[in-house]
């Protein structure tokens, strides 16, 4: 079913970042890397889940997302620069 959702929408991109919350048994994190190996696959769930290859899994809890250095930089490394102009008209 995902991946008929997956194909249809194309949404998921070459080199996309993925983030896979409650993850175990991996079977989601599994069938995106297969579609696309090019794309960065962080798992994150309690449970624990066998590995993957080319998926960087977390036995965590969702809450401590923000703990986990790996996919913070993951996705800051994902989030294109933009600069910002501001116009300031005197008053």
């Amino acid at each position: 079913k995902l991946e008929e959702i997956l194909t249809k929408t194309k949404a998921l991109k070459n080199n996309s970042f993925v983030l896979d919350i409650g993850s175990a048994p991996g079977g989601w994190s599994e069938l995106i890397k297969a579609m696309t190996p090019s794309s960065h696959v962080y798992a994150i769930d309690l449970l624990p889940m066998d590995p993957i290859n080319g998926v960087m899994f977390f036995q965590e809890d969702i809450m401590d997302i923000d703990e986990i250095k790996e996919i913070i930089l993951g996705l800051h490394s994902r989030i294109p620069a933009t600069s910002a102009v501001r116009r300031i008209t005197p008053v």
